[in-house]
């Protein structure tokens, strides 16, 4: 009876560290699709700020695109996660401004 309770403890610690874990690279993930989405406005911004009317515009709107892109794919994968309440509408409305 001692062995099977053993055992069967063992196995609870092995659950509750599996789901720790993944919930701990859940996090982590979201915290680097922030940080990478926080990284393409900037370069975004940056697009922006440095055009002065010698330029070609063109190639401004399709660096703008892909970048806009990129940030919809981290949407995509941040949506995937498991998100809480309150991620769940702030991730919502920051679709809608994009």
């Amino acid at each position: 009876m001692l062995y099977g309770k053993n055992l069967l403890e063992r196995q609870s610690f092995r659950n509750i560290s599996t789901a720790l874990t993944e919930v701990y690279e859940d996090r982590l993930r979201v915290e680097s699709y922030i940080f990478q989405i926080s990284e393409k406005l900037f370069q975004i911004q940056k697009l922006i700020d440095h055009c002065d009317l010698g330029y070609d515009y063109s190639k401004v709107i399709e660096e703008i695109s892909a970048e806009q892109k990129g940030i919809l794919d981290l949407v995509a994968a941040f949506e995937a996660t498991q998100l809480t309440p309150e991620e769940a509408v702030l991730l919502g409305d920051f679709k809608q401004i994009i």
